[in-house]
């Protein structure tokens, strides 16, 4: 029997991001997904972060962990995002946080005002709570695609491809 080191597991309790879903198949609105100011990576890896599991404890780390993609393409996906909206993050004070340290608070969207390459759609958001992550999605009544759960959580399919895959998913029969 080898004796070596213990790995401790890590958690970031300061860190947080809402994700609720449905399980065995994410539904996913087609409004990012078929964004043309969003790259397939930023839709792949949205498609990725809505299928997350509500107790997902959300850092960068962790998508690293989950996409082949590399810590460079998760921050140019994660930027893109952000600039069109889908992203925002907000950095709580010690003071506005349970814990007393600073806590990030990443807030995914499924539709953006700030993208008008889409539709302007009537919709509703529903917005979902969990320990580590909020996550705002478009009420489910129509313009949604659902796609397997297991697609989504493909650890070697990169965003890139995963994106353009969804776009066409998304299409219309016709």
């Amino acid at each position: 029997m080898k004796m070596g080191k213990t790995r401790k597991n890590k958690t970031v309790s300061d860190t947080v991001c809402e994700i609720h879903k449905f399980s065995g198949y994410a539904v996913l609105s087609n409004c990012f997904v078929r964004s043309t100011k969003l790259g397939c990576s930023a839709i792949g890896l949205l498609g990725r972060v809505m299928d997350l599991p509500p107790k997902w404890i959300f850092s960068k780390a962790g998508l690293i962990a989950i996409c082949p993609d590399g810590e460079t393409a998760i921050d140019s996906a994660l930027a893109d995002l952000k600039e069109w909206g889908y992203l925002e993050i907000e950095v709580k004070m010690p003071n506005e946080n349970p814990t007393g340290r600073i806590q990030t608070v990443y807030k995914f969207y499924e539709y953006s005002a700030k993208d008008t390459s889409i539709p302007q759609y009537d919709y509703e958001l529903e917005t979902f709570m969990v320990d580590n992550a909020v996550l705002n999605r478009v009420k489910k009544t129509d313009n949604y695609t659902m796609i397997s759960s297991k697609l989504l959580r493909n650890k070697e399919l990169p965003n890139k491809l995963l994106g353009f895959l969804l776009k066409v998913l998304s299409l219309p029969d016709y």
